[in-house]
């Protein structure tokens, strides 16, 4: 590339990390991916988009408030990419280093991670290739802890994600050699946060394809006594009905004969409520979700089982003062446990965060 072209590029580069530090969440993803496949394309920009970070977490002036902080951000997703050029080195490792140890930073936090990825980098090679746009919205190291890794071995009743410290490949590898046919499922295994209002359209998918299903089986409902659900749960079913059938990409009614792939299994074993009651219910339902995407059907989905509290359990034994000892037995015992560790070491890391303690 000729030296016109590299000021070009230089210039768009610089461009693109501007935007991506003062755009609105959606933009800045975008921005974001534009630098990083800028400085893939022609490695001589690297230099030039770490200076223009360094620059802009230094002497920080634009009006919109969190400008820095998303600078810094960007740089700890380039750091886990790219390195940059031997001169520069001395200078930006330096740069970092008095970011990570200086608590007087609201971003001493992020600085870290900087540093941490670009050491990882620098020793072992930046990742291959560009995040997709989904990726870059996952805002929290506390969010991804949330997802787990299940290794499903054909034949085995039970299963369990993949420890954190695992590698893939060494469990994989060690199945083939036994001859044992596997799959591998990504799915949120623990549901600390809240559900995100500005998902991408992927963190929405892979959440409805691991809740419907649970839910259609009746794994998410809970019947008094094997008897009818209250009238609000019966509403909120006949609701997640008309989203399911919308969900689906469907644009008529549902009718008696689609019931079946709709509701609940408890449910359909039940004498009352009457299939036809069912179809007046939700043929009253899908008046108000007709004209939803299917994609905002799932996200509606998504947000009324949460609000049902089926999503989250809370489960409370003792008090500071007094406290006892409670024995679950059951065949899932070490999932049970492994989820309750999860849970705790989510409130530990927040507590722990930066962003907390701010």
């Amino acid at each position: 590339m000729d030296m016109e072209g590299t000021d070009r590029c230089s210039q768009m580069a610089s461009n693109a990390a501007a935007r991506a530090t003062t755009a609105s969440a959606g933009c800045a993803g975008a921005a974001c991916t534009r630098v990083l496949h800028h400085c893939h394309s022609v490695p001589e920009l690297r230099d030039e988009v770490y200076c223009q970070l360094m620059k802009q977490t230094t002497s920080n002036r634009s009006p919109s408030g969190d400008s820095c902080q998303r600078a810094w951000r960007l740089m700890s997703i380039l750091a886990a990419y790219f390195t940059c050029s031997d001169t520069l080195r001395p200078f930006l490792v330096e740069y970092l280093s008095a970011a990570a140890a200086d608590r007087r930073r609201p971003c001493q936090g992020t600085a870290a991670v900087c540093l941490a990825n670009l050491r990882k980098t620098l020793r072992c090679g930046g990742r291959k290739n560009v995040p997709s746009v989904e990726e870059i919205g996952v805002t929290s190291e506390a969010e991804r802890a949330e997802f787990s890794l299940y290794c499903i071995v054909a034949g085995d009743a039970l299963t369990m994600p993949l420890a954190g410290d695992e590698y893939v490949l060494d469990v994989t590898t060690e199945l083939q050699r036994a001859h044992h046919p596997f799959y591998l499922i990504f799915c949120r295994s623990v549901w600390h946060h809240p559900l995100r209002n500005d998902a991408p359209p992927l963190y929405t998918e892979v959440l409805f394809n691991q809740v419907a299903p649970d839910y259609l089986e009746g794994l998410l409902l809970v019947l008094p006594g094997g008897g009818v659900p209250p009238a609000p749960v019966l509403r909120d079913v006949a609701l997640v009905a008309a989203l399911l059938h919308r969900a689906a990409g469907l644009s008529e009614g549902a009718q008696a004969r689609d019931l079946k792939f709709l509701l609940p299994k408890p449910l359909l074993a039940l004498r009352e409520p009457r299939p036809n009651k069912w179809a007046s219910w939700l043929g009253a339902e899908w008046q108000h979700v007709r004209t939803l995407s299917p994609a905002a059907a799932k996200a509606k989905v998504l947000q009324v089982r949460s609000e049902d509290g089926t999503l989250f359990l809370d489960v409370k034994c003792g008090s500071l003062l007094q406290q006892r000892v409670t024995r679950l037995q059951a065949e899932q015992a070490h999932e049970v446990a492994r989820l309750v560790r999860q849970y705790i070491a989510l409130q530990r890391d927040q507590r722990h965060s930066p962003a907390f303690n701010n």
